[in-house]
């Protein structure tokens, strides 16, 4: 084919977009660990506040509250507690902070904005899990362990002081506990008896409890939160216990020892983990049918360990094995392209022994904790619609500089894009033009547009982008018509047909409907070709 000429600058180096398409998925978020922040001796939970300015990590190793801030990546404070922390509980105000000291019998509660112990409460033996009702002005924690104390606290927050506490069970042994969003119940996992007990908060007594099967170790509300999830560890199985008639709907055989499970916000699908399998089972909690099993290596520690959390926008399940130092990344979303549902996207390598997963309220991050190296991995994801920002920026550069000749000004920004999205410049659409293979580059033009147009479905602004990507095809295409006419003439069937074609295309593009229009431009130009001896 004839070689194409130069054409104005900016239409032709937007081109070069038609990298994206071969190297992104639309909805993707490849992650990267930006930063590992040494944070004290085995970190064994955190809590972020909503402005995801502050993570607040409770080191068991070496009894401190470490104060991260998210803007620097740097220990802000350590704020002196109890002997072996756990999970810290902020308050919905965000102006207190619970952490329950496990073997110094109390719980600290810290002014955050002083970052200063304001009181320790004097609690009962081992003090674990920490949850606040609907109103934010009471808290509860469970309190036993084999031979402990079996009771629920309820701390008055505002107080704070303990303001009642509810015997449980002597035979019982909690291991989570979810209150109900009216504030009304409580639902705690007895691994001791087998039993979801459920605990009338009015009242402050336990009111029945519900068979599940052995060993209970978790309860997670579905997106109905009339239904919940219990990860029966000793079963291979989890019960889907009705909160309304309080009994078990369904008891489904997952992997083996399944402990910790989470639904997605969106689709309703409930993830298990199941440390014997080394691997999620991911199920319908309506149809009851297992959608896909996913492998994911590395659950198991000392005992089960890992860690389930999904990515802001839904895109990804990313899961924390223990044993191999990584984060695996799920697709868990059904639109995405090339048959990415359930798939494994990637495998993210962070420091030693990942347990706990924390994404902030901003959607740029997600926090690791890596007890075995006392520190916290910051995971940053680079989603397609970042790409175009950055790819944006780097062509403005390159088109502020002083005028250069076409092969190496875009062979200068292609580079530029294959250093953002880790492909080789030898395959995009300037490329091809340069070659004189003017509709292969319309079909990667094309399909650029095709990607642009998604984009704009998840808020970016991509008119101007694509608009000007249509103009530049319909000006190649301009020019290699007038050069197949003046080698054949307008007589030419085949040119009859191909300025037919073309002239559709330019009613498309001032019509705004570009993808259409590079469509129609690239037929055009097939049809030329036709024409050439």
């Amino acid at each position: 084919m004839t070689s194409i000429p130069s054409l104005i600058r900016r239409s032709l180096h937007l081109a070069c977009l038609s990298w994206l398409l071969a190297s992104l998925t639309l909805y993707a978020a490849d992650y990267q660990v930006i930063a590992t922040v040494p944070v004290g001796a085995s970190p064994s939970g955190m809590a972020v506040d909503s402005a995801s300015r502050f993570a607040y990590i409770s080191c068991s190793g070496s009894n401190q509250v470490a104060v991260l801030d998210l803007a620097t990546l740097t220990m802000a404070a350590a704020i002196p507690v109890g002997s072996g922390p756990s999970t810290p509980l902020l308050s919905p105000d965000e102006v207190t902070l619970l952490v329950p000291n496990l073997f110094s019998r109390s719980i600290s509660v810290i002014d955050v904005p002083t970052r200063k112990v304001a009181r320790t409460l004097q609690v009962g033996r081992y003090p674990s899990t920490l949850a606040f009702d609907s109103s934010g002005s009471t808290a509860y924690a469970y309190l036993t362990v084999a031979g402990g104390d079996h009771e629920l606290d309820i701390i008055d927050a505002r107080l704070p002081a303990i303001v009642a506490r509810i015997p449980l069970p002597p035979t019982s042994f909690l291991n989570d506990l979810w209150i109900s969003p009216d504030g009304s119940t409580a639902y705690l996992a007895d691994s001791g008896s087998g039993r979801v007990l459920v605990v009338d908060l009015v009242e402050r007594r336990v009111s029945t409890s519900v068979i599940v099967a052995s060993l209970p170790l978790d309860v997670t509300p579905t997106n109905d939160s009339n239904l919940l999830v219990v990860s029966c560890y000793g079963a291979d199985s989890i019960s889907l216990l009705r909160r309304d008639t309080l009994q078990v709907r369904a008891q489904v055989p997952v992997g083996r020892r399944p402990f910790r499970s989470a639904t997605h916000f969106r689709s309703g699908v409930s993830y298990v983990l199941c440390s014997g399998s080394q691997a999620v089972w991911a199920l319908d909690p309506v149809t009851l049918l297992i959608e896909a099993t996913l492998a994911a290596p590395g659950l198991t520690g000392p005992s089960p360990r890992g860690d389930l959390a999904f990515d802001p926008d839904g895109t990804r399940l990313l899961v924390s094995a223990y044993q191999m130092s990584q984060v695996h990344a799920y697709g868990t979303d059904p639109a995405e392209r090339g048959g990415a549902y359930h798939a494994l996207a990637q495998d993210v390598t962070v420091a030693s022994g990942p347990t706990q997963m924390t994404a902030t309220s901003d959607g740029r991050r997600i926090l690791v904790l890596c007890p075995s190296a006392g520190s916290v991995a910051v995971l940053e994801g680079t989603t397609p619609l970042q790409v175009i920002e950055n790819t944006a920026a780097e062509i403005e550069a390159a088109l502020s500089g002083p005028a250069t000749n076409f092969g190496s000004a875009t062979r200068n920004i292609e580079l530029a894009l294959a250093r953002l999205v880790g492909k080789s410049a030898e395959s995009g659409a300037i490329s091809k033009l340069e070659a004189g293979d003017l509709s292969g580059a319309l079909a990667s033009i094309q399909s650029a547009i095709q990607f642009l147009e998604k984009a704009q479905s998840q808020g970016a602004d991509t008119r101007g982008w694509r608009q000007a990507l249509a103009t530049a095809s319909g000006r190649e295409t301009r020019t290699f018509l007038d050069v197949a006419v003046s080698q054949v003439g307008s007589g030419n069937p085949w040119i009859f047909q191909a300025e037919t074609q073309f002239g559709t295309g330019i009613d498309d593009l001032n019509a705004g409907r570009y993808r259409q229009a590079v469509l129609d431009f690239k037929t055009a130009a097939d049809s030329a070709q036709q024409a050439l001896p």
